[in-house]
């Protein structure tokens, strides 16, 4: 055989060989010494996902209705008499705060009701509260309380040594009482707020 027929039979080989292996492929048999594909695909997960609780907020219990005791006489929608004695409403209880030694003969409210007007105190205690000073004849008082959305309180403060004919109210945030002077202020706590005078012999 020459070598032209060598050469031509080799490509003949060749050609044969590639045929074959082509008709196996198309009918899904894998030629002997391949090896298939074994990759697997991983199942979708089914396993139940769990509801994502959401915290609900607090929600405050109905503010107490209030009721003027029998014989009570009220100094104001607030502050009130009763034999001989002071009390002050109480915005979380049926129960008033009472004012211990105050004088009911001669207790009166000294200003108006007043709004805290500090522009950041809605944001840190989500409303401002309401104020007023009393007086009888021997000392002054400070009333105050909070209505928001997520607290209610009301305190009554005895300011102790100021002399009740020397209060002035400076403005909204400032008394004068003889020669002493006294800003409030808000303090913050965890879930409350609250008003605060400072200065003079408050803070000694």
């Amino acid at each position: 055989m020459s070598q032209k027929q060598y050469v031509l039979a080799g490509i003949a080989g060749v050609l044969i060989i590639g045929a074959t292996i082509g008709w196996f492929l198309l009918q899904g048999v894998a030629p002997e010494g391949s090896q298939p594909d074994t990759t697997e695909t991983p199942a979708a997960s089914t396993t139940p996902t769990q509801p994502v609780s959401v915290p609900q907020k607090k929600t405050l219990k109905p503010e107490p209705v209030f009721v003027l005791p029998s014989g009570a006489v009220a100094v104001d929608d607030y502050a009130f008499t009763n034999q001989g004695d002071v009390y002050f409403r109480s915005l979380t209880s049926t129960q008033p705060l009472p004012v211990p030694n105050a004088q009911a003969d001669s207790f009166e409210r000294v200003t108006s009701f007043m709004t805290y007007t500090d522009p950041t105190v809605v944001s840190a205690c989500g409303a401002a509260p309401q104020y007023a000073y009393y007086r009888d004849e021997k000392q002054v008082y400070f009333y105050h309380y909070w209505r928001t959305p997520t607290f209610r309180s009301s305190h009554i403060d005895i300011l102790i040594g100021l002399k009740p004919e020397d209060f002035i109210l400076v403005s909204p945030t400032r008394i004068k009482v003889g020669a002493e002077t006294f800003d409030l202020i808000y303090t913050q706590a965890t879930s409350t707020c609250r008003l605060r005078l400072t200065g003079g012999s408050l803070n000694s």
